[in-house]
């Protein structure tokens, strides 16, 4: 060690370091500290890279280090970076303010843009540099789910790349052709320059795409051929030949939040979620579970933004277990939330099959306040209609059974999560429902998340 300090001379005095920007931390420049004055040690030189030892600020605990001038401080670590990017219309440029809880660990581009990209405005800039998080997108807050849990598994800590790009858009199309698919293809590049820069692999986790709530005028088919289209440029113009495979696409199944979204996108999207083509696109939940800030407009609260990180990052990483829960097995089927795919009108009522990975479970307490028939109702020309009650279906646990006060008329549709009148003061969005599976997990926050039904508009057979 004596060695390794003598090496650094008299700079180990005069060298300041920045504690970078930690969780909860204002917008403000980070604080910067005498190495000298840090809970640091073993202090030596390699090549270009000064590495350490030491307690600093975060999640992290004590740990290895290393610093290259100009530079931020990157923690020790496997050799990779890995990435994960974010492409959609205006809740894409959303963020929590404030840096991360593992500040050492989660970076964006040293352009001095921040993790949320330029909107669509302008060009994005080159950069091969690190820069440590001001503001947590639902990127950032993913990558740092997965490092809470791999921490709490004393599992390895990769270190993470995350950018965000985003535009205002008036249909899916629109997506495929605008400035924001190209800014995501220059994040593409920075991020493989910074990770040869900084001597790591690169590895993409995922891209997450969110734009449904966006699309104002598509029809169902054009908003599904459309979203295919913009995964085709994504991958196309996006990636181009620059990796080994095709991203894994993550995106929630939208109903709107004050403002519900179009039946036609809620169609639209069922037709991607059953028929995704060649994409390895996953539909993590529906968006009525994440909790809104009443008075933003329809924005997500902070513990929405979280449990929607959660979720994604839940759906990344899903591997079924064994039964003895000894080791993980292949996946016999990947993420995906229940989903009602067919209704008929059978001996009385309604029967609906739906697509899910375990036994349903209609939740009474009805926790997004979906209200009476628990977000089933009837779609007539003259309105909406109520359903008297539903029921897990005693023949199939994966099956409904809906009582109606009387015959729908012929073209009726059933829907779920969809249909709903706006409602700006609900604290959920105003399409929501309560039925689900049984898996669970718990949230960074004490709540428990489960895999709720994705919304559904339904003709119904046999009327």
């Amino acid at each position: 060690m004596a060695g390794s300090e003598k090496r650094i001379g008299p700079a180990r005095d005069a060298l300041e370091i920045s504690t970078q920007y930690v969780e909860g931390q204002s917008l403000e420049r980070p604080r910067t500290t005498p190495l000298s004055a840090c809970d640091v040690w073993n202090l030596r030189t390699e090549g270009d890279w000064l590495r350490f030892e030491g307690r600093l600020p975060g999640a992290d605990g004590p740990r290895g280090y290393r610093l290259k001038d100009p530079g931020p401080i990157i923690a020790e670590s496997h050799p990779t970076l890995v990435g994960i990017f974010e492409l959609g219309g205006q809740p894409v440029a959303q963020a929590t303010p404030g840096g991360s809880a593992f500040p050492y660990h989660v970076f964006c581009a040293d352009d001095d843009i921040g993790p949320v990209g330029m909107a669509g405005l302008e060009d994005a800039p080159k950069s091969a540099g690190l820069a440590p998080m001001r503001e947590r997108t639902i990127a950032a807050l993913v990558a740092e789910t997965l490092l809470a849990w791999q921490y709490q598994d004393s599992a390895v800590l990769p270190l993470f790349y995350v950018r965000s790009e985003s535009e205002s858009i008036a249909r899916a199309a629109d997506l495929s052709t605008g400035k924001a698919l190209a800014n995501l293809g220059r994040a593409v590049e920075n991020w493989l320059a910074a990770a040869r820069a900084n001597e790591c692999a690169a590895e993409l986790s995922a891209i997450i795409v969110d734009f449904a709530g966006d699309d104002l005028s598509s029809s169902a088919d054009e908003y599904a051929n459309a979203s295919r289209a913009v995964f085709d440029a994504l991958q196309r113009q996006a990636l181009g030949d620059r990796l080994a495979r095709a991203p894994r696409l993550l995106t929630i199944f939208e109903s709107g939040a004050h403002y519900p979204v179009r039946e036609v996108i809620i169609e639209g999207q069922t037709q991607l979620a059953l028929f995704p083509g060649a994409h390895d696109l996953i539909f993590a939940a529906p968006g009525y579970m994440f909790a809104l800030d009443v008075e933003g407009e329809g924005w997500l609260s902070e513990k929405g933004r979280l449990h929607k990180a959660e979720m994604l990052a839940a759906a990344l990483t899903y591997a079924p277990r064994a039964a003895n829960h000894a080791a993980a097995q292949p996946p016999s089927e990947t993420w995906h939330c229940p989903m009602p795919v067919l209704a008929d009108w059978k001996d009385g009522a309604i029967e609906v099959t739906c697509r899910a990975i375990g036994e349903l479970v209609l939740d009474r307490s009805d926790p997004f306040a979906a209200g009476e028939g628990l977000g089933f109702k009837i779609l007539t020309d003259d309105g909406a209609l109520p359903v008297a009650d539903v029921e897990i279906s005693s023949r199939d646990k994966r099956a409904l059974r809906i009582s109606c006060a009387q015959k729908p008329p012929s073209g009726a549709r059933l829907a779920y999560a969809c249909g709903a009148p706006a409602g700006l003061s609900r604290r959920y969005p105003a399409n929501a429902g309560a039925l689900r599976d049984t898996w669970d997990m718990l949230s960074a926050d004490g709540a428990t998340l489960h895999r709720w039904a994705y919304p559904a508009c339904l003709p119904i057979a046999g009327l």
